[in-house]
């Protein structure tokens, strides 16, 4: 519990470190791994996750942002680090100085950036961006042997790594992933036939690297999965993975209602039965989705046993209905994901649950589930989470 508010997040360490290792085990020792700790890893806070991911034997780092890289160096971070799309110009002149990896996707770009290494006198390595198939950045497959060779003129770089990203790669089998590692392998053999090396070879992000061991080259990307979440249930059943986020709080208030009152904003929830009303001091502000009002469950920390989340989620506060059965007062907790009760295996509770249709069991509440309700994907939820919240971390 956090000193200024009764609502924070607990990051488990630990559960980091066993998704690095599951992967491991997984691709095996010849292919690297990239933990992508871009948007403040995903909520659950870049720093920490970065030095925990790197313990357990991650080697390079992946983030959307210079801003995000230059955070790492600050927090001692000395692995390599690569920002996952060109940046400004205005932001060379210090990534150069912090030895940060660059990506690049125009000869534009990367003129400017041998003008850069040129006035510090270095060598700065870069990756090159092939887009493949999803259409949002990269230089297409059939120009990047040709982009590449005239870069090869340019002083003070150096190619690291040649990359793409597939766009369907948690659907199993899919025929447009297939399309596009054939792209991809494509414009690999032109450029190996212009005499080039093309360095690091990478082209999986989490699902890619559980669902195309074809296409995991050099090193994967895993992004989602590094904090215990699956993709698409898919990866359920082909690798354990271990969440490493749950969200706290605790009772405000404590309020006997009587039937037929109306509860929030709108007062779309109607006390339809014998209820406590307890009110917990977070909402949307923190993360918490207001499409998920009147569908969210919440847990009672002792017990596990699950509650329903009454009325509109406000902006810094919720309610819950709690049965008279259970003894509630101010100050107790409650949790909003991730385990309470009994569980002790988060791993196997995260195991049983599936994106869509999985049976509410007490103990256990899976960002997916808030995801669900809110219609939208477990990466979004977590970045949302991690905005106000302070993070508690444990098994540092």
């Amino acid at each position: 519990m956090t000193r200024h508010r009764w609502a924070w997040v607990e990051v488990d360490l630990d559960a980091i470190r066993a998704n690095v290792l599951a992967f491991r085990q997984l691709t095996g020792p010849g292919v690297k791994f990239m933990a992508v700790v871009k948007a403040d890893a995903y909520g659950h806070g870049a720093v920490a996750v970065a030095r925990a991911a790197v313990d357990a034997g991650a080697e390079w780092l992946g983030v959307a942002t210079a801003d995000e890289a230059l955070e790492l160096r600050a927090g001692g971070l000395a692995a390599p680090v690569l920002v996952l799309a060109e940046p400004p110009e205005e932001a060379l002149s210090e990534l150069i100085a912090a030895q940060v990896t660059c990506t690049a996707t125009s000869l534009e770009f990367l003129r400017t950036l041998s003008g850069f290494a040129m006035l510090e006198r270095v060598v700065v390595p870069w990756h090159l961006k092939i887009d493949t198939g999803m259409n949002r950045i990269g230089v297409a497959p059939t120009e990047a042997a040709t982009l590449l060779t005239e870069a090869a003129t340019l002083p003070g770089l150096r190619l690291g790594g040649v990359f793409t990203h597939f766009a369907t790669a948690d659907v199993d089998g899919d025929w447009d992933v297939r399309t596009q590692i054939d792209a991809f392998e494509t414009a690999l053999r032109h450029i190996r036939d212009a005499g080039l090396d093309p360095g690091i070879v990478h082209s999986c992000n989490s699902a890619g690297a559980v669902l195309l061991p074809q296409a995991r080259y050099d090193m994967v990307r895993v992004g989602i999965s590094l904090y215990g979440l699956h993709p698409s249930d898919a990866t359920r059943d082909k690798i354990l993975l271990t969440p490493a986020m749950s969200v706290h709080a605790r009772a405000t208030r404590v309020k006997a209602v009587s039937m037929g009152e109306g509860v929030g904003y709108g007062l779309t929830y109607r006390v339809f039965k014998p209820v406590q009303l307890v009110t917990l001091p977070l909402g949307y502000a923190d993360g918490i989705p207001r499409l998920g009002s009147n569908k969210l469950d919440v847990m009672v920390a002792g017990n596990g046993r699950r509650v329903e989340q009454a009325g509109n989620v406000c902006m810094d506060q919720l309610m819950c209905a709690v049965p008279p059965r259970e003894a509630i007062e101010y100050g107790d907790e409650f949790v909003l994901a991730g385990r309470a009760g009994s569980v002790r295996d988060v791993a196997a509770a995260a195991r049983g649950v599936r994106t869509s249709g999985s049976p509410r069991t007490d103990g256990f509440i899976s960002i997916d589930e808030i995801a669900e309700t809110a219609r939208t994907i477990n990466h979004e939820i977590c970045c949302g989470l991690g905005q106000r919240l302070e993070r508690v971390y444990v098994n540092g």
